[in-house]
């Protein structure tokens, strides 16, 4: 099996998932059976960038949740490269934003106690004017 026979295995996997006709465990089977049949023909492991095709084959389901609130509703959300990219466009990320002193109008910091009874700092807050 050459590498273009298995880009178009990986095709055919695609769409048959894509179709609904390949439920999840079957698909996990069937990617299973398709690298084992390259590594049995070739004697290696496919490329990076066909494991990665598989790999998201894998997360089928997640990656294609349209859910915008699901990082809130799942527990172990997987966002796909456009949903992550969109995400950081809309959202303001911590390390991102500037803070000056003259600009902090207050600051809260939400403490607990670990299990050797040891002070933790779990969140700062600050207020801006």
């Amino acid at each position: 099996m050459t590498s273009n026979e298995l880009n178009a295995r990986i095709d055919e996997l695609w769409a048959k998932t894509k179709a609904g006709e390949l439920p999840r465990e079957e698909r996990f089977a069937a990617i299973e059976r398709l690298t084992d049949e390259y590594i049995t023909a070739t004697g290696k492991r496919p490329e990076p960038a066909q494991l990665d095709r598989l790999a998201t084959l894998c997360l089928y389901e997640e990656v294609t949740d349209p859910n915008e609130h699901k990082m809130l509703h799942e527990p172990e959300p997987v966002l796909s490269d456009r949903q992550y990219d969109r995400r950081k466009k809309r959202e303001w990320w911590r390390e991102e934003i500037e803070v000056g002193a003259a600009h902090v109008t207050g600051k809260r910091a939400t403490m607990f106690k670990d299990e050797n009874d040891t002070l933790q700092c779990a969140k700062t807050t600050y207020y801006l004017r």
